[in-house]
């Protein structure tokens, strides 16, 4: 235990390695040097430390200091922080229920391990149904609730909501999980009361998580369910010490009327120290490089100082002296030294960072990474042909998975058939860098990507798993064959994929499957997905998107493309926030097809010259369910000049419907004749210009523009020209 160093009078941070905390109101503490360590003038020197803006702050000294270390006269109590940031995430394995009854403190039960709590150590604790837990030795139940801090029983606890419950129903467990040097302790409530007087008739709940870390001693409180502050009980929430003299509490939730829901409350100990190597940089390009980690402080206070070894290729380098000012949760970049790297070899990095501020780390298993560094792929490179540098399109791709890039990577593919199924999963890719597929002569028509399946039902040429910024450009893709099949298929989170110019021909799939759709977006998120320019043929829909129940698809682009014969949707578009469906083309001649269905959509949308034509068609343009559940979101849906043609040969037949959504704005629809349009529990939509439902003319409609404006509950509107 130590302060080794010069140290110069004015304002300086106080270093020790040992944990001692500020009380509120510290005003001083006295340090003194001890004697016979370095130099014999440290005999009598002695400081008067005091507490300013949370430094330590020089008020007085006698002797020399110089190279001297000090001892801590007096121990301090020790203080938190609390933060209320974090992911409410209350873990379970095999808790042990804990038989209790209302208004009961338990015998003392085994934490699984020491646990420091205001600078005393405990292997024991107590559960109160009541609603916290206490390290005191004979403690009380805590009949009545206090506002903490209080000297009166009962005191050293820890309450997830401390009140006068009295549940008609407790289950309460407990368990330690983990190995050490980091297990956890976790204590689960579930407390209900079924009837109290008014006004709380219902009763009240109380399902929550106390967790106590090893080595860390950190705590965390998860409140699933709290109502009773809706119920006139008061609780309280938050730590109290030994003797009931200092407290942290969850602001808000200090023995007053408060509810919460999927809530974490954390109390750190102020002296608690945590760097995190949060990421390494896996691909670089060739030559002398630097090699490089980013370093976040994960604790509560800057650090100043901290260290760092590594090694390359197993090999021990020169360990790396970090001198920085890094505040919480700030992030620095360091610099580990430099190496040669080739194009297209692997390199193993280890790395790892100690003792900040000259302290243990307190929890090290963030303290270190290992990954391989690529040498990447960079430029121009050559795909099929004579001397190419790829014989195939998936050889290109397994190096490009093996080694990433370090810069965009071009792959002109020369002119040929190229029977191949291709697999694109993650990829790492430099930012800024992205992987371009291409016809080397610029024609669609010279590179033909194909394949052929005859049976299967989940046939898919280009599956796109969780990879991003991949651009296609002038290709011909081509699924044949007598089963339904995708051309391209986007699975789990993808983002910046771009396909332009290229002939994407599914096979013919008189089905509703999905499994037939020429292109498939499913699965999981994907972030700005772009078709242009294409031509998309055949197959059960020509575009399907439907990400899942829980995700979305984010800025989506459909424009000037041509989508024709698809048998069931030319676009069907679920779940999308922002997208632009604008200039395209779709025919189908199939019976009950349909033109483009928007489904449960939100963010700035617009559908805008699209042109139609589905002479057996049932939908030309359906929106259904934007802006569903927010009413009062600013975005809206602008359908704009869009050329809608069904013929009107399908009984029931409808050129444009918007159902069950907010915020539309439509102008310039044109339709052939028999065609209809209906709003059904629709509002807040606006017919700001002209509906057309002859061939090729427009005849203004002012006489509908009001009542079409708050249409709600169940009413249909119908519009016929006949």
């Amino acid at each position: 235990m130590g302060l080794p160093g010069l140290l110069e009078i004015g304002e300086f941070d106080l270093k020790i390695t040992r944990k001692y905390y500020w009380l509120p109101g510290q005003t001083q503490i006295v340090l003194k040097a001890k004697e016979g360590l370095v130099m014999p003038q440290c005999t009598q020197a002695i400081l008067q430390i005091g507490i300013q803006s949370g430094k330590a702050v020089m008020l007085s000294w006698k002797g020399m200091l110089t190279f001297c270390f000090v001892h801590i006269l007096s121990i301090l109590s020790a203080q938190y922080t609390i933060q209320t940031n974090g992911v409410f995430a209350p873990q379970y394995q095999n808790p042990v229920t804990l038989p209790i009854n209302p208004d009961e403190i338990s015998d003392p039960l085994a934490i699984g391990f020491d646990f420091d709590f205001f600078g005393n150590t405990y292997s024991q604790f107590s559960i109160s149904s009541n609603g916290f837990i206490s390290f005191q030795v004979a403690g009380e139940s805590g009949t009545q609730p206090q506002t903490i801090p209080d000297p009166d029983d009962p005191n050293n606890l820890i309450a997830l909501g401390w009140g006068a419950l009295l549940p008609d129903y407790i289950e309460i467990s407990y368990e330690t999980m983990g190995t050490a040097p980091y297990r956890s302790l976790h204590v689960n409530f579930f407390m209900e009361d079924y009837v109290e007087p008014s006004p709380c008739t219902s009763g009240y709940l109380l399902i929550g998580q106390i967790v106590l870390y090893e080595t860390t001693n950190i705590i965390e409180l998860h409140t699933d369910y709290w109502d009773g502050g809706d119920c006139s009980k008061p609780s309280a929430q938050g730590i109290e010490n030994e003797n009931g003299t200092t407290a942290f509490f969850t602001p808000g939730r200090n023995n007053v009327l408060w509810t919460a829901s999927e809530s974490l409350v954390s109390f750190l100990p102020d002296d608690y120290t945590d760097l995190a190597i949060i990421s390494m940089e896996p691909v670089l390009c060739e030559g002398l490089r630097d090699i490089r980690i980013e370093v976040q402080n994960l604790g509560i206070t800057t650090v100043d100082t901290f260290y760092a070894d590594w090694t390359w290729d197993g090999v021990p380098q020169d360990s790396v002296n970090v001198y920085t000012s890094l505040p919480p949760n700030s992030i620095t970049e360091v610099v580990l030294g430099q190496k040669a790297l080739v194009s297209g070899t692997n390199y193993l990095l280890q790395a790892w960072t100690y003792d900040p501020e000259n302290q243990p780390d307190h929890f090290t298993p963030n303290d270190t990474i290992t990954g391989p560094v690529r040498g990447g792929l960079a430029g121009t490179y050559t795909i099929g042909g004579a001397s190419p540098d790829y014989a195939t399109i998936a050889s290109a791709i397994s190096d490009l998975v093996s080694h990433g890039a370090c810069d965009t990577v071009v792959f002109n593919i020369r002119n040929g058939t190229y029977t191949e199924e291709l697999d694109i999963p993650y990829l790492s890719l430099i930012t800024g860098a992205v992987v371009i597929f291409k016809s080397e002569t610029n024609n669609p028509a010279n590179v033909i990507i194909t394949s052929n399946y005859t049976s299967g039902s989940t046939n898919r040429m280009i599956e796109i798993n969780n990879a991003s910024h991949l651009r296609f450009i002038d290709l011909t893709l081509k699924v044949t064959g007598t089963v339904c099949a995708s051309v391209v298929y986007m699975n789990s989170y993808c983002a910046d994929i771009q396909f332009t110019g290229c002939n994407i021909l599914g096979p013919t799939c008189n089905s509703t499957s999905t499994s037939g759709a020429v292109i498939a977006l499913f699965n999981g998120q994907k972030d700005d997905i772009r078709f242009e320019n294409n031509v998309i043929r055949k197959g059960s829909y020509g575009v399907y998107v439907s990400p899942g129940s829980s995700s979305f698809v984010n800025d989506l682009v459909l424009e000037e493309n041509s989508i024709d014969s698809a048998y069931r949707y030319g676009a069907f578009l679920n779940r999308i926030q922002g997208m632009n469906v604008i200039g395209n083309t779709i025919f189908s001649p199939s019976t009950s097809s349909s033109g483009i269905e928007t489904n449960t959509t939100y963010g700035p949308t617009r559908l805008e010259r699209n042109n139609i034509y589905l002479p057996q068609g049932t939908y030309g343009m359906r929106v259904y369910r934007y802006n569903y559940l927010t009413p009062s979101s600013p975005d809206t849906n602008f359908v704009l000049n869009n050329m809608i043609n069904l013929a009107g040969a399908v009984s029931g037949s409808r050129s444009f419907s918007i159902e069950q959504s907010n915020k539309v704005r439509w102008c310039k629809l044109q339709g052939r004749i028999k065609t209809v349009c209906r709003l059904i529990r629709s509002m807040f939509l606006q017919q700001i210009c002209m509906l057309v439902m002859a061939p090729l003319t427009m005849r203004e409609m002012p006489s509908l523009h009001r009542s079409w404006l708050t249409l709600t509950g169940k009413t249909e509107t119908y519009l016929h020209r006949t």
